[in-house]
């Protein structure tokens, strides 16, 4: 399986991933981290789970 990123509004390949050297991300670790139960393979709470994300990635700009 391919790894997938999420950058600028564009879901792109690994191999097209760039990130531009002055990123707060990048300079000062900023950065939102979280993990997704499964169930057989079906996510646990999905709706849940992506609101916290936006709200802790909206907290952080």
């Amino acid at each position: 399986m391919a790894n997938i990123f999420y950058i600028d509004g564009k879901f792109l390949k690994e191999n097209e991933a760039k990130i531009p050297v002055h990123d707060l991300g990048l300079l000062r670790s900023y950065g939102v981290f979280d993990f997704l139960r499964t169930y057989n393979k079906k996510p646990f709470y999905l709706k849940e789970h992506l609101k916290r994300l936006l709200k802790s990635a909206k907290i952080i700009g």
